[in-house]
């Protein structure tokens, strides 16, 4: 397969390796917290589906104290200069990601300066501005502009401004405002950075179209599970804390959080079209018979040695879990043309058959290896590992 190289520079701590891993969906590139960057030299990175390689570059400093800041400038150029004239086993560069911290923004214009600087030497590549950490839909349109205006300003200057393509807000993982699931800001942005990257791609470097399209397929199986195995976490803190689970209605709200959040990462939008779609599969997963006569005999299975508190977690983490697992598939199925949105009475039969052909069977898989103290965490990390087979 025929592959481009994409170039990632950036302040420390902007969230480059977060990124990457999003991405790639594996945890590829090792993750730092605060604004040291954990990044110290070029790493490249590729895996055989991915339709371009990433080349990770150690972060510029947040300030000019001590010369880091231009040290690493140099570094950059140093890079590129070694991959162009070949004495750096490296492809040439084909894209240049310019990411910029969205919560930052006084930051733009003197970041945008230096990476224009850095990276002059790709004098054709296309430049695409990721915003990372998107977290405010408030601040998004005005940190777009800002970019858009600090290019503008610059193509004075540095004429290779004006190779910007693109400006995309992005939000690599789940961000928790604070634990309730209605304050997380979800992923976003990645479908629309690989769309562009590949379409800014010099011909000759691109993947086929089947490939571009099974690793977008494989990235929205990540963030499908990933999304899941949040959620089901939650349910289990709050099952196992204070959440008395009945018969006739579990973790509602939760679940209907969840469920909206994998339809968004197949690209279904919550608006009328999907309305009777959505309300099916919710309904399934919170009153339907099978629902609650899987509860029923998961509360009733004998010689379960374990505390009232972590049999609800099992119980509550397990349901969302595989809610979860089924509404990906469903969502998977009107995604690549399988299924349609009108398909209400078939996405019913099959939420339903998944829920009782797993839910019951995982949990009890769950409940007899359980260690009698287990924590919320534990019975959390077991059900993710159940659902990622």
């Amino acid at each position: 397969m025929n592959k481009g190289t994409v170039l990632l520079i950036g302040n420390s701590g902007v969230g480059k390796s977060t990124l990457i891993n999003a991405i790639f969906g594996t945890e590829i590139a090792e993750v730092g917290r605060g604004i040291e960057g954990t990044t110290k030299e070029a790493v490249a990175y590729s895996n055989e589906e991915a339709p371009f390689d990433l080349v990770d570059t150690a972060g510029f400093e947040p300030s000019k104290i001590l010369g880091l800041r231009p040290k690493a400038i140099a570094d950059v150029k140093k890079l590129s200069r070694d991959i162009a004239s070949g004495k750096e086993e490296k492809n040439p560069i084909d894209v240049i990601w310019f990411c910029v911290d969205g919560t930052s923004s006084k930051l733009f214009p003197s970041t945008i300066n230096d990476m224009l600087d850095a990276v002059k030497i790709w004098k054709n590549a296309p430049i695409i501005v990721v915003i990372t950490k998107s977290y405010s839909t408030y601040e998004q349109e005005e940190n777009v502009k800002m970019v858009s205006d600090a290019f503008a300003d610059r193509k004075k200057r540095h004429r290779y401004a004006g190779n910007l393509k693109g400006i995309i807000p992005v939000v690599a993982e789940t961000y928790k405002i604070n634990e309730n699931e209605e304050s997380w800001v979800l992923p976003k942005g990645l479908n629309e950075l690989v769309d562009l990257t590949f379409e800014v791609l010099p011909e000759g470097q691109k993947a086929g179209v089947e490939a571009i399209k099974n690793f977008k397929l494989k990235m929205k199986r990540q963030q499908a599970y990933t999304l899941t195995a949040l959620f089901t976490a939650a349910g289990v803190a709050d099952a196992v804390l204070s959440l008395p689970i009945t018969d006739t209605a579990v973790l509602s709200a939760m679940e209907i959080a969840e469920i909206k959040a994998i339809a968004s990462v197949y690209e279904i939008k919550d608006d009328d079209k999907a309305k009777d779609f959505l309300n099916k599969i919710i309904e399934c997963g919170t009153v339907s018979l099978t629902a609650k006569t899987a509860l029923s005999t998961l509360k009733a299975i004998p010689g379960i040695n374990i505390a009232a508190s972590a049999l609800n977690g099992v119980v509550a983490g397990t349901f969302v879990a595989a809610i979860g697992a089924a509404s990906a598939k469903a969502f998977e199925d009107v995604y690549l043309g399988k299924r349609s949105l009108a398909d209400t009475d078939w996405v019913g039969k099959f939420i339903e058959s998944e829920l009782g052909r797993t839910l019951v069977a995982n949990s009890t898989d769950i409940l007899e290896k359980l260690p009698k103290d287990a924590s919320a965490a534990e019975i959390a990390k077991r059900i993710a590992a159940l659902i990622k087979k």
